[in-house]
């Protein structure tokens, strides 16, 4: 019969049948599932109960089984009193028990009867039944009838408390498996086994992490240590000493990290585990390159990876090379990084080592963004983006490599997104140093838009929060900028508050880059005043700091500022010359914003018809001015007889000449430099 011609029912509707009848009817209200026919029979007496019940307009029925629809049941049950369901639940619990049936519905049966224990018996064995069979959610619903009973022994509460943590992880509901652990580590049984306590400790650290509650995790994760450290198992202590001091690394809290460091070094070395010992010391020997101690660092790990491989100890090895690879990029030796962490990619591909891999990617795209290989850094981080088993802190590092790309080409809205998704990461994850870089493409963004205030508030914000990390390398590319925009709107505080960060970090690192962006910044404050010489001078210390470093953005700006020092002290030719080579690096290296910036400065200090003659091509010239006129691809090509082809050909090379990528952009600077 179809549901929908089921007739009206009240609770009356049973009272005029025989009494094995109603009792047929009851075991199908209380079953709430379909039976089989000869099941029904036994339970009911006789074959011909089955057969009356059949006849009734609201059972349904087919071959084999037998059942009511739901949509009657509840009205069906209130013709019945308690005391008749609570009888033929325990009927029913016990004819099916040990059966084939459902054991959680039997439970059901057992406990609708008031036989606790028995339930309790039938829930315990569905429960083992559904973990595993993995059926989280039924293990979910079953755990949490168990522990509505007051049956359970305190074993038997903590095994059913932990599935519920189980079923809760896998099931994403992390507050809950929070909530569970926290009940599981005040019962005295798991008090008194110290290591399941540690474990649990360390499992509830881990849930906080998901929960992105790090103060929590630390908490709890510290506490884990000291745990398995007081029982001497110190294998299970250095590894949470190590992901200690990743944690202060991610939050730049970088004397927490060595001193964690130091505490995984130790214990390694209590545990005489070769591995432990080699992970240890490559993670302290990166914490030391991030304090500015690069030298020492990069034998510290360079020792440790040269151990791993004479073990054959292939995952220590793995984390071996990026940590060595570390020290070189905060000691800015980026050609050196670049190369190790193609070395640890091999390395990694060759035994098939998948999140090594990945994470040495993430790596290698900051690097790539540092020495202007931007094709590569973007395919790299677009790759790491789109695969959904890459951890937010490295999505948030390629969201940041992107970003910083493109607000650098005058991409804005690829720029403006990429930012936004990098900070929603860094801040979901407390990725401090990433949080702050993204500071740089968000103040480019508002400059692209020609809000000078909000670009000011932003830049403002890359010095101003400094104190708060005190990190002294991957700052730098952001306050090279910033230092320039202040130059540029004669903010002096700005300007300063740059040069006292670059005096601190210079100081304590003696890094070659801070000590370049120190000579920068004193260029930019002699430049604001006026002193031209000096800046001059200032401007060829930081070139000697930063060119051997490969850093072909950097080496752009100071060798743009020695252009604007030189037109400063009135040396139009030197100048120019200077800007027209500054001029073609920032155009291959897609820089159109800079390229304008540089254009502006350029044109005034050519006679028109000379400069021309070295911007565009007398074809490109013909384009342009027909261009201006408001002429279509189509329209253009007829006017100079040539294919439309043709033409789309010269507009990409003068769009390439003149840094621009849309057409108004091109006649508005045409027209800046005379051309038009």
């Amino acid at each position: 019969m179809n549901t929908t011609d089921l007739p009206e029912l009240d609770k009356s509707a049973t009272e005029d049948l025989a009494k094995d009848t109603r009792k047929g009817i009851l075991f199908l209200c209380l079953l709430k599932d379909r039976i089989d026919l000869f099941q029904l029979s036994e339970l009911v007496g006789a074959h011909e109960t089955v057969d009356d019940l059949m006849q009734l307009p609201f059972i349904q029925v087919d071959q084999h089984t037998i059942w009511l629809e739901e949509s009657v049941i509840a009205t069906l049950l209130g013709g019945f009193r308690w005391s008749e369901q609570v009888r033929a639940a325990e009927e029913l619990a016990v004819y099916f028990h040990g059966k084939s049936r459902d054991v959680e519905s039997v439970g059901d049966l057992w406990l609708m009867a008031g036989k606790k224990k028995m339930a309790c018996e039938a829930f315990l064995k569905a429960l083992d039944r559904y973990r595993q069979e993995q059926s989280y959610r039924s293990a979910i619903r079953t755990g949490q009838k168990l522990l509505r009973l007051d049956t359970l022994t305190e074993k038997e509460e903590v095994k059913v408390l932990n599935s519920l943590t189980e079923g809760y992880e896998c099931c994403g509901l992390v507050h809950e498996a929070i909530r569970t652990r926290k009940s599981l580590l005040e019962k005295p049984v798991v008090k008194e086994n110290r290591i399941v306590y540690a474990s649990i400790t360390r499992a509830l650290a881990i849930d906080y992490a998901k929960q992105g509650s790090w103060s929590h995790y630390k908490t709890y994760r510290k506490e884990a240590a000291l745990l398995f450290r007081e029982m001497g198992r110190y294998e299970e202590s250095v590894v949470e000493f190590l992901a200690l001091t990743n944690r202060g690394i991610d939050e730049i809290n970088l004397s927490a990290a060595l001193e964690f460091a130091n505490e995984a070094m130790t214990d390694a070395h209590h545990a005489g585990k070769t591995e432990l010992i080699c992970k240890a010391q490559a993670m302290k020997a990166y914490v030391m390159a991030m304090s500015g101690e690069g030298r020492s660092a990069h034998t510290m790990a360079e020792e440790a990876l040269q151990l791993a491989l004479r073990k054959n100890l292939l995952e220590a090895a793995a984390w071996c090379y990026r940590k060595l690879a570390g020290t070189y990029e905060y000691s800015s030796d980026y050609t050196q990084a670049k190369v190790v962490y193609q070395e640890a990619l091999r390395f990694c591909r060759t035994e098939k080592m998948d999140t090594q891999t990945q994470m040495c990617h993430s790596c290698l795209s900051w690097i790539l963004l540092r020495l202007g290989e931007w094709k590569k850094a973007i395919e790299v981080s677009l790759d790491l983006i789109r695969d959904p088993a890459v951890n937010n802190p490295s999505k948030a590092t390629a969201h940041c490599v992107i970003a910083i790309i493109k607000s650098l080409r005058g991409e804005l809205r690829s720029a403006e997104k990429h930012t936004l998704e990098g900070i929603f990461l860094s801040q979901k994850e407390q990725f401090q140093i990433m949080y702050h870089i993204l500071h740089l493409p968000m103040a480019r963004t508002n400059e692209l838009k020609g809000d000078l205030k909000g670009a000011g508030e932003w830049y403002r914000k890359i010095v101003d929060e400094w104190h708060l990390t005190r990190e002294k390398h991957d700052i730098l590319l952001s306050l090279m900028d910033a230092a320039l925009f202040f130059e540029e709107q004669r903010d002096r505080s700005g300007l300063r508050k740059c040069l006292e960060i670059f005096s601190v970090i210079s100081s304590e690192t003696g890094n070659n880059e801070a000590l370049g962006c120190m000579a920068y910044g004193l260029g930019l404050k002699a430049l604001m005043n006026g002193q031209s010489e000096q800046a001059l001078c200032h401007f060829a210390e930081a070139r000697e700091y930063i060119a051997p470093l490969n850093i072909p953005y950097q080496t752009l700006l100071i060798d743009y500022l020695k252009g604007k020092s030189l037109l400063q002290q009135k040396e139009s030719e030197k100048a120019g010359q200077v800007l027209l080579e500054v001029l073609g690096q920032a155009k291959l290296m897609g820089l159109a914003p800079f390229s304008s910036k540089i254009i502006s400065l350029i044109t005034p200090l050519k006679p028109e018809r000379s400069y021309n003659e070295e911007l565009l091509t007398g074809r490109q010239k013909d384009v342009l001015t027909l261009l201006a006129q408001g002429l279509s691809n189509k329209e253009i090509a007829t006017r100079l007889s040539r294919s439309t082809r043709t033409v789309d050909m010269h507009l990409r090379h003068l769009f390439d000449r003149l840094g621009c990528h849309t057409r108004w952009e091109a006649v508005e600077k045409g027209r800046l430099l005379g051309l038009v």
